[in-house]
């Protein structure tokens, strides 16, 4: 908006007090267009706050939603939040998948219902939410119960959630089952105890080497005696310090083991004073601990003197 001063009539031709409308059109001039200047640069900024308003609510909607996608993409974890109190607060499908609830039926229930009765009598739930609110997290392992009753192993995680001010506003809680992996254990620390009875108490030589390293894991009594060796020593020991050849020839026979999974032969093992013997070798690929390990069963040469545990 533009404006034009045009003098008042008869104002060049009277003095004294005939200019004071001139000035008092003029400030009102000047403040007219200050305050429209000030409101539509406050139009401005409203339009602009409004716009980026809009922009945060719809990259808030976006990253809820990526968020949600990654939740329900991840089919191994349940991964919902609580409330203070530890009421459920969302729930999703792959918490559905794994506890065995629908969203209607746990939305606001509290999660010990999750947990085995002796658990719940104990008070275990409820010291895992202390434990996270104190040091921010919880992390253990322990058995959950699904809606049908049946129960699973299980890890859990638990994160406390605080707003800036320290203020807790809930937790978040990612259980996933491990019930595979504690009867692989399981089943593993059966062999272990098989090994123990079985193996240790053999009369024949057996002992367990690591195929990567080379090392000595293990060694029953009987390849103790034969060595003239005590446990300790045996495990400080590489195959390289008992098979009495070269080393490119030991890792050769290493390869044949790990391709094919056994190896029968004839070798010159040392003892730990230095003297040699002839054994007959029978090497089987075996796991231990994930890792691949050989054992050798041998049949000490009845002429050598490691036959009869001598020098």
């Amino acid at each position: 908006m533009r404006y034009y001063l045009l003098p008042p009539i008869h104002s060049l031709s009277s003095p004294g007090l005939q200019g004071l409308p001139v000035g008092v059109f003029v400030i009102e001039g000047v403040v007219v267009s200050s305050l429209i200047a000030a409101l539509r640069s406050a139009r401005q900024r409203a339009e602009a706050s409004t716009l980026e308003a809009h922009r945060h609510q719809q990259n808030l909607r976006r990253s809820e939603e990526r968020f949600r996608l990654l939740v329900e993409g991840i089919i191994d974890y349940a991964i919902f939040m609580l409330d203070p109190m530890g009421r459920v607060a969302t729930w999703n499908e792959s918490a559905e998948r794994i506890q065995g609830y629908k969203a209607e039926e746990i939305l606001g229930e509290h999660f010990s219902r999750f947990y085995t009765q002796e658990d719940v009598s104990r008070g275990h739930p409820e010291e895992q939410l202390r434990v996270a609110t104190t040091a921010g997290r919880y992390e253990g392992e322990g058995w959950q119960v699904s809606k049908n009753g049946s129960h699973f192993w299980a890890s859990i995680l638990i994160t406390a959630l605080k707003d800036e001010a320290g203020n807790l506003r809930g937790f978040a809680r990612v259980t996933r089952d491990i019930t595979e992996r504690k009867r692989a254990e399981e089943a593993e620390s059966q062999s272990e105890a098989l090994y123990q009875i079985v193996v240790e108490q053999a009369a024949e030589n057996i002992f367990l080497v690591d195929a990567e390293t080379k090392r000595i894991v293990r060694a029953n009594a009987a390849m103790q005696r034969s060595l003239g060796c005590t446990s300790e020593e045996i495990r400080s020991m590489t195959l390289y310090d008992v098979v009495a050849q070269h080393h490119e020839s030991i890792d050769r026979k290493i390869r044949l083991i790990r391709q094919e999974g056994s190896f029968l032969g004839e070798r010159k093992y040392r003892r730990k004073d230095g003297s040699l013997v002839d054994v007959d070798v029978s090497a089987s690929l075996i796991s231990l601990g994930g890792r691949e390990t050989f054992y050798n069963l041998r049949d000490i040469d009845c002429k050598g003197a490691l036959a009869h545990g001598n020098p």
